[in-house]
């Protein structure tokens, strides 16, 4: 379902970003969502990726575990700003506070809690949740219950579901599997929020390769959906129109004059290079309707490879 307000974000858990770049870069020209929480980026302190009208926030693991870290990819248009993490000892996690419109500021967090964490990794989620009121975190938490449709609970499960209960937080999962392995398949990557009392929808989508799906989270925030287009001024034509203005002899009384001289030569200016100039659309990752379609196939045949 396509919607054009609102909040659009993914989570996915990359199982290494290492080849799999290109087809990051296509899923995100073709969906355009304002942003992806990763998790099992693989990264070291030294790699660095890029794409297209987005920025890319990463940490490596804090246990420099070649098999872990995060990171955060959020459309450039879009007011935000990176915190760095506080001192973790169970968990992994890249943190962006972000500006929508009128929207109080959210901190949106990726998160990887690893299968051998202990049932202490929610004093991590606390020093987390502390830094913003409002708050979303999502990520591939390695628990499981019964609450978000998996057949048995585990103990991170457990606990994750206590402490939602204790704090208030909501818990926001989809229906169907997000990880596939020969032994079954679970739902493990889901969010959970604070303060964001919004409409929502969550769907895990066949997209990307992985041995977990993407997963969608929709918040309806009621706001406008934003859009990769950049001002390009022209100043050759903001020139000209400067020119064109009619000036006036300028003769202060007082300071209060000079204030009121400053604003307007401030707001003529403004105006002139508002004038001028133009909003165009950045430039889009192209990828061909046949590759697409080869990339749905093959990552269809991939989670039947993986259950079988």
């Amino acid at each position: 379902m396509i919607n054009n307000t609102g909040v659009v974000v993914y989570s996915w858990n990359a199982n290494g970003l290492f080849g799999k770049i290109a087809e990051l870069r296509e899923f995100l020209d073709r969906n355009s969502p304002d942003l992806v929480l990763l998790q099992e980026t693989h990264m070291s302190g030294l790699d660095r990726y890029y794409f297209a009208n987005y920025s890319f926030y990463s940490n490596p693991s804090r246990t420099h575990f070649k098999r872990r870290g995060t990171g955060i990819l959020i459309k450039n248009s879009i007011p935000h700003h990176y915190l760095p993490n506080p001192l973790l000892h169970h968990v992994e996690a890249t943190m962006v506070v972000v500006n929508f419109h009128t929207l109080a500021p959210i901190n949106f967090i990726s998160i990887y809690v690893p299968p051998s964490a202990t049932v202490e990794f929610t004093l991590d989620v606390e020093k987390l949740v502390s830094y913003n009121a409002a708050t979303f975190i999502a990520g591939d938490y390695n628990a499981k219950h019964r609450h978000w449709n998996c057949i048995k609970a585990n103990k991170l499960g457990n606990q994750l579901y206590s402490f939602a209960q204790k704090t208030q937080m909501n818990i926001l999962a989809p229906e169907t599997p997000t990880r596939f392995d020969p032994r079954g398949s679970t739902i493990i990557d889901i969010a959970i929020t604070r303060y964001l009392n919004y409409v929502s929808t969550v769907s895990s989508e066949n997209e990307l390769s992985s041995d977990h799906l993407p997963v969608r989270f929709w918040l309806d925030t009621n706001t406008a959906a934003y859009t990769n287009k950049t001002f390009v001024p022209n100043f050759k034509k903001y020139q000209e129109l400067i020119i064109q203005n009619s000036t006036t002899q300028f003769d202060p009384q007082s300071g209060a004059d000079i204030e009121m001289e400053i604003q307007r030569f401030t707001a003529e200016h403004l105006q002139a290079f508002s004038d001028t100039g133009k909003w165009v659309s950045k430039r889009k990752e192209e990828c061909s309707a046949v590759i697409k379609q080869q990339t749905k196939i093959r990552n269809k045949l991939k989670k039947i490879a993986q259950i079988t």
